[in-house]
């Protein structure tokens, strides 16, 4: 599961542009900050507040990327 869909990016950063790939590089950089433990944690596990956090932290992430 990705964690952040075109919809998803749009809702919180409605300047923003982004393709999935683009999306999956600040997921992969995400991941990379947590170690690693969404991916291994499953991110469909993590409560509802915890998804939007990071829903929002990979597309801002994105964001401040394309500056």
């Amino acid at each position: 599961m990705r964690y952040v869909t075109i919809n998803d990016y749009m809702r919180i950063c409605p300047e923003g542009d982004a393709t999935q790939q683009d999306l999956e590089s600040a997921e992969y950089d995400i991941d990379g900050l947590t170690f690693n433990r969404i991916a291994s944690r499953g991110f469909n596990q993590l409560a509802e507040r915890q998804k939007e956090l990071v829903t929002r932290a990979v597309s801002y992430t994105h964001l401040r990327a394309h500056e």
